[in-house]
């Protein structure tokens, strides 16, 4: 009897030391580019500070990278205080067409254009949307191919802030 209860003393201790450590996971280091915003003003990402930066890699032929607009730019502007920051990577679309873009959906986040495909060969992006959570220190805590909802944009920034 001694046994069981000790055995069920650690299995608890385990348990709640689980439920209540964060889990630190690195996807590797964000390696640094230098892309043009619509304006043709370069960008390194290493000029961008922020707590968590969020990688969005889109290109408008894809129906949900449109509509991901309304909900980026909601997020931007609710967490941006916070530390958080989008910057949007176009993939292979012309100057015009992303500029078209950024005015439609009024977006005031940084968006950038990968016009030869090359700092999506870089970061391996297998399709579009794809998102990438870089930390302050340049690490990608977290990599997510598809639709992100605003919900999991903010729930993936407080559990790596």
């Amino acid at each position: 009897m001694k046994n069981i209860s000790i055995i069920i003393l650690f299995l608890s201790a385990f348990l709640i030391s689980g439920c209540t450590s964060k889990t630190e996971e690195t996807y590797g280091i964000a390696e640094n580019f230098k892309l043009p915003d619509v304006n043709r003003a370069e960008h390194a990402l290493s000029d961008f500070k922020a707590d968590i930066i969020m990688l969005h890699f889109w290109a408008d032929w894809c129906a949900h990278c449109r509509e991901e607009f309304k909900g980026l730019e909601k997020t931007y502007q609710d967490l941006k205080s916070e530390g958080f920051l989008i910057i949007a990577v176009n993939v292979g679309q012309s100057k015009d067409h992303v500029k078209g873009i950024q005015e439609e959906y009024h977006i005031t986040f940084p968006m950038l254009r990968d016009a030869d495909k090359k700092v999506s060969e870089l970061y391996q992006v297998k399709g579009l949307p794809a998102s990438y959570f870089v930390s302050s220190d340049g690490q990608i805590k977290y990599q997510r191919s598809g639709w992100i909802k605003a919900e999991e944009i903010a729930d993936r920034f407080y559990a790596l802030k």
